[in-house]
């Protein structure tokens, strides 16, 4: 299982500006998520995206990606949440820029893995 989530983040906290627009959040301790949240932010920065991993917050605290890698083996759940700054969220134009770009990255790593069944 892939599992995705999206949320927003508010663009100014504690008078700090965060310029960042997307975080993709995902447990580093697990090869597999680093490896898909690679691609991610490769196809999603090719986009045109400024993305930080495990920004505003850490991928592998409370959550429920959290909850649910406690009950899978990493071999069969992948959890990431998609953290996208309020300021591109608030605009319509913006929502449907995430999603355009965010399924084109999510397609591209799902035709690598339907390469790799293939050849095996």
């Amino acid at each position: 299982c892939v599992h995705f989530s999206v949320h927003s983040f508010v663009e100014r906290l504690g008078g700090v500006e965060r310029r960042i627009e997307i975080g993709l959040l995902f447990d580093p301790h697990r090869p597999r998520e680093r490896a898909v949240a690679t691609l991610l932010r490769e196809r999603l920065v090719q986009a045109g995206w400024s993305v930080r991993f495990n920004f505003p917050y850490f991928g592998n605290t409370d959550g429920l990606t959290s909850f649910l890698r406690a009950r899978h083996r990493a071999a069969d759940y992948l959890g990431f949440e998609v953290e996208l700054n309020q300021r591109v969220a608030r605009t319509a134009d913006g929502q449907r820029r995430l999603a355009r770009d965010l399924v084109a990255a999510v397609r591209a790593y799902l035709s690598g893995c339907m390469r790799t069944t293939a050849s095996t």
